[in-house]
């Protein structure tokens, strides 16, 4: 088994746009998943989907169990720091799918962490 890994400093904003403690972020092919206390927490998944700057839609592996356990974070462009995506401001959830208020822009890198 091979896996792909990738490490990064990155740049993240609050809400408030404002700087917070950049991340040094590891990336895995796949969600990186933790079980703790009975509750499964998924870490950093790049969900399925298209990202071509007109498909709003994007499925997750597993369906947030609360949806509000989901936050997302998008690096518009593929450059620059993540931004927040806020559940029920900047995407809705049903079941395994996700869709965005606003379609990411091409080359955007789309994460999300969530409980199921």
């Amino acid at each position: 088994m091979s896996i792909n890994l990738q490490l990064q400093q990155i740049p993240v904003l609050d809400q408030n746009g404002l700087m917070s403690q950049p991340w040094l972020l590891f990336f895995l092919n796949q969600a990186n998943a933790v079980n703790s206390g009975g509750a499964n927490h998924i870490y950093l998944e790049i969900p399925s989907g298209v990202i071509n700057g007109s498909n709003k839609t994007f499925t997750l592996l597993h369906a947030p169990n609360p949806a509000n356990s989901a936050k997302g974070y998008v690096r518009q462009g593929g450059a620059g720091a993540f931004l927040p995506m806020i559940y029920g401001k900047d995407f809705t959830l049903s079941g395994l799918t996700i869709t965005a208020t606003t379609a990411p822009i091409s080359s955007s890198d789309l994460y999300f962490d969530y409980v199921y």
